[in-house]
């Protein structure tokens, strides 16, 4: 069960997160074993924008990749639905390094979910060729001219977060199922996590070069 515990220390009006005591007022027992232990957020404590934004990146990377690798080996069941789960949480993962990039830039980090448009801002910070990233979760428009590309794109704004909700939801905001027919193929998204997580590490590596010339 998840539980949130408020601890207000003696500065008036400020509430810091704490995990010490239970709602019933006794204190958590420990020791306890790895099993058992109890985990809390002091791993955020002091972390800025950028590295808070990574690090729930990475988390969900991770469990994108371990749940395809359990579906492959039948320890997660091989369902649409639960294909879903993992489709959703590589698009938080790439979400989150967008942002992650886009603050440890310096600039404002936007606030919806919208792949494309998070990639821009990221292009227009990191214009080099050693960050460029090629990104699923943007739709690919082929056998358009410009204009008609441009007019697509346009459309696609009106509701920037529908990839995000797609992989949340099996149906669209007016309550109809998503048009055409989804698939998904764990062995073949596994490989792209793998190729995808790698790229990631080598452009965040760059970034951080970057930063530390541009702070010293």
């Amino acid at each position: 069960m998840l539980r949130t515990f408020l601890n207000r220390k003696a500065q008036p009006g400020k509430w810091t997160p704490t995990a010490q005591r239970s709602r019933a007022g006794g204190s958590f027992p420990g020791p306890l074993s790895p099993e058992k232990r109890m985990i809390t957020n002091s791993e955020l404590a002091g972390l800025n924008e950028a590295d808070l934004h990574h690090s729930l990146c990475v988390a969900n990377l991770d469990g994108a990749r371990r749940l395809c690798n359990d579906m492959i080996d039948g320890t997660f069941s091989a369902s649409f639905s639960h294909a879903s789960v993992v489709m959703s949480l590589l698009h938080h993962g790439i979400e989150l390094f967008l942002k992650y990039a886009i603050s440890r830039s310096g600039k404002k980090v936007p606030n919806h979910h919208y792949i494309r448009g998070l990639l821009a801002d990221f292009n227009a910070a990191y214009p080099s060729d050693k960050h460029s990233l090629e990104l699923p979760f943007i739709t690919q428009f082929l056998g358009f001219s410009e204009d008609e590309i441009k007019e697509l794109i346009k459309e696609e704004q009106h509701d920037k977060n529908w990839t995000d909700q797609m992989a949340r939801y099996h149906i669209d905001r007016s309550g109809s199922p998503w048009e055409g027919i989804q698939a998904f193929s764990p062995t073949s998204f596994l490989e792209e996590i793998e190729a995808l997580l790698s790229r990631l590490t080598a452009v965040k590596a760059e970034i951080e070069k970057e930063h530390e010339r541009t702070a010293g």
